[in-house]
């Protein structure tokens, strides 16, 4: 899926954003990107003078990189799968054939359990130097529980309010039946 956006567009959601401050539009953008270039170069050459030592720059993959799944987060497909394959992709056509495949790996060691039940979350990170580094774990059985307590903790909240709006309920119309009935 992608989205266009014009330079309209995206000035008024950084308006709406930023709670309606305006931007500073001063700034060159040729001379923006020059000095971005000039603190990237001196941080890759390791310079630590006073003025590079509190920036932070993050650098950015040139292509959208993504798994032969929906979404980031995925599970085995098989009861008791003690593995999975991941296929590592970069590039921004709509079908997987026409990208590049960058790696494949597999995440092994997956506990017995029936499928849907191991949670499998893979992580993209780009490193300072521009190398790619994905990992895959697979979800403990602790985090799935606390997930599960969570989901029910919160059933338990929702259950009481929808006790209480009908007891509230059922308390207004016993009113307005005995208000009728004088």
């Amino acid at each position: 899926m992608y989205a266009f956006f014009t330079l309209e567009e995206v000035q008024l959601a950084n308006l709406s954003f930023f709670h309606r401050k305006e931007p500073n539009k001063s700034i060159n953008a040729d001379e923006a990107v020059a000095h971005g270039a000039a603190v990237q170069a001196a941080i890759l050459t390791g310079d630590t003078s006073e003025e590079t030592q509190d920036l932070l720059l993050l650098d950015v993959a040139p292509l959208c990189m993504y798994i032969k799944t929906a979404g980031d987060i995925f599970s085995a497909y098989a009861k008791n799968q003690p593995g999975v394959i991941i296929q590592v992709y970069e590039g921004e056509q709509a079908q997987r054939k026409d990208n590049n495949l960058l790696e494949e790996f597999e995440l092994r060691g997956i506990p017995p359990a029936p499928c849907d039940v191991p949670q499998i979350k893979v992580t993209f990170d780009v490193d300072i130097n521009g190398i790619l580094n994905v990992s895959a774990a697979n979800k403990t059985t602790e985090e799935i529980e606390r997930m599960v307590n969570e989901a029910k903790k919160y059933k338990a909240e929702d259950e009481a309010a929808a006790l209480r709006i009908q007891v509230k309920n059922g308390l207004e119309s016993y009113s307005c039946n005995l208000r009728n009935s004088i």
